[in-house]
């Protein structure tokens, strides 16, 4: 059996009534966290108790990620381990997640990607000139199909 097959057989045992996407996600999560995490080990090494005798280490590992995404490898970890180290650490990014949530900021990416509604209504005059000969035409180039389908995408948020 290899490292994914086990690893789903023991989530499955630990939460019987896990859902199957979930299942695929932890799975994946918690095969490649060996390699993430640049812990000693080759891969002949890996099995449920490498996870077990490093789950302090891989938490400190992770310390890069968003909250979200480190609630969502430290609750893969948990359910396999069921450290309660793991399952303190997942709750505090637990909360941390609810209160971003609650503030309803955006996120430096979305920050990043945000434009102006002043913006938004320029670029929908501008396509609406450019394609409004297009609902007429015959055929569409594939440039003049994508600037008609982003104009009636946009008109569905004006």
């Amino acid at each position: 059996m290899d490292l994914k097959q086990i690893l789903g057989e023991q989530l499955k045992t630990n939460r019987p009534n896990l859902s199957q996407s979930s299942l695929r996600t932890y799975v994946s999560t918690l095969a490649n966290l060996p390699k993430r995490c640049k812990i000693e080990g080759g891969s002949h090494e890996i099995n449920l108790k490498w996870y077990e005798d490093n789950a302090n280490k891989i938490m400190d590992d992770l310390t890069e990620l968003t909250p979200n995404k480190h609630k969502s490898v430290l609750s893969a970890l948990f359910i396999l381990t069921g450290n309660e180290k793991v399952q303190t650490e997942m709750r505090k990014d637990l909360q941390t997640v609810n209160d971003e949530y609650k503030e309803q900021k955006m996120s430096a990416t979305q920050k990043e990607n945000w434009i102006d509604w002043s913006d938004v209504l320029k670029i929908y005059d501008d396509l609406r000139v450019k394609t409004d000969p297009l609902f007429k035409a015959k055929t569409l180039t594939a440039k003049q199909f994508e600037e008609l389908q982003s104009f009636v995408l946009l008109s569905a948020t004006y």
